[in-house]
């Protein structure tokens, strides 16, 4: 039978689980929008309101994730999402009557520790319901349902805070987490075995030393990673200046929207071409390596054009904008690839969790980092400084990747096993 992206729905296990996901992303994307609007619009904060509000959503991911994903480990992975996400229901209901920024922000580092937990209990379950050979396009699904909901969720929630008020997005999260949870309850129990006895006996301790030498010790793990925290650290050096960059190019906030959207667009089309093509990739290092380069190089046309060296009509940028969100799957999806292929299974929470903390705590670095620098070389620098750098990192890495001959498992591997 032809594979597609469709593939991995022919297993129910998996289906139920992307069902959960796909209703969990759009709350959770309903949340941001909602959870802004309330601050800027109904309390009436500004920057410095956001800041915090930011800083309280990263910073779970940079220090929290580590600790949560030894319990990521222990826990089985069903009972735990059902959990997280029964846990964050009331959370949620906690945003409807906070009456200030106070009380809200505590409830929003909560519900990002329960986020931290959920997400590689995700992970480590696609690795247990489905054949490796699935595993590519797996995350090629995932990829959609993320991006996706970045599209129709904040129109959706836009569109409910106008007519009525934060609050009420609020009530459809929580409808929306309680489908979730439903659809959770039609996976199968998920036990794992121990890659070693003695990790029985280990203690809290033992067990997160273990996540941190696993990819310590395996260098295609490690250098992915690597890779991975990089390009994370080039791409949060821009990302909140993309509004001001529409600004410095004479653009206005509905002109912004239609880039936003075509960088969303870009990124369903390019999972989609990710996923059809996967039979094709040969080595996922390199291919992210390659869309590293292509957005660096993306990167210095769109800050040339934020300095004025030349200008393009809305349209071209919206045409530039949506290339940068296609080369997204192909760093992104390999790279979920070769953590679930080369993490022995019962450490994947705990590989997973550590990788989450190096990736994010670039969040907590980057944007001011890429905000003092707009104030000494122009949004359009900060730009064309990410751009360089990306693009050399990826060009680095592709001839330590040839040097050393790092060669991951991939698709065309699994597929030739599976048809074995």
């Amino acid at each position: 039978m032809k594979s597609s992206i469709l593939s991995p729905l022919r297993h129910r296990p998996y289906r139920m689980l992307f069902s959960a996901q796909v209703f969990s992303d759009m709350g959770n994307w309903f949340d941001f929008i909602a959870l802004e609007a309330l601050i800027i619009y109904h309390w009436g904060l500004g920057a410095g309101a956001l800041a915090a509000f930011a800083f309280c959503t990263g910073l779970p991911w940079a220090l929290v994730s580590p600790l949560v994903s030894v319990w990521v480990d222990r826990l089985p992975k069903k009972a735990l999402m059902i959990g997280c996400n029964l846990i964050r229901i009331p959370l949620i209901v906690g945003f409807i009557f906070a009456p200030n920024l106070f009380v809200l922000l505590p409830i929003v580092f909560l519900k990002e520790v329960l986020d931290v937990a959920f997400d590689p209990a995700r992970q480590a379950a696609m690795r247990f319901i489905l054949p490796k050979e699935l595993l590519y396009r797996a995350n090629a699904l995932s990829q959609l349902s993320l991006q996706g909901s970045k599209i129709l969720a904040p129109t959706l929630g836009a569109i409910v805070v106008a007519a009525y008020n934060p609050q009420a997005a609020f009530i459809i999260e929580v409808v929306g987490f309680s489908i979730s949870t439903l659809f959770l309850l039609g996976l199968p129990s998920l036990k794992v075995e121990k890659s070693s006895p003695s990790s029985e006996k280990s203690g809290y301790w033992e067990e997160l030393k273990e996540g941190f030498q696993c990819f310590a010790n395996r260098p295609i793990l490690r250098f992915a990673i690597v890779m991975v925290t990089t390009g994370m650290f080039m791409i949060w050096l821009v990302d909140k200046l993309i509004i001001l960059w529409s600004k410095d190019v004479g653009f206005g906030i509905s002109q912004f929207g239609y880039i936003t959207s075509s960088i969303g667009a870009g990124s369903v089309i390019g999972a989609l071409a990710v996923s059809r093509w996967s039979n094709r990739i040969q080595n996922p290092l390199l291919l992210m390596s390659f869309a590293g380069i292509g957005a660096g190089v993306l990167d210095l046309v769109i800050g040339s054009g934020g300095i004025g060296f030349f200008t393009f009509p809305l349209v071209a940028w919206m045409g530039i904008w949506f290339f940068i969100g296609f080369v997204a799957p192909f760093f992104s999806i390999p790279y979920a690839f070769i953590l679930q292929t080369e993490t022995p299974p019962d450490l994947l929470g705990r590989v997973t969790g550590t990788a989450n903390a190096f990736q994010n705590s670039t969040m907590l670095i980057a944007p001011f980092l890429g905000a003092s620098l707009a104030k000494g070389i122009g949004v359009g620098g900060v730009f064309i400084t990410s751009g360089f750098g990306l693009a050399l990192a990826s060009l680095l890495a592709i001839l330590i990747i040839k040097k050393k001959n790092l060669l991951p498992r991939s698709p065309v591997q699994e597929d030739q096993q599976a048809s074995i």
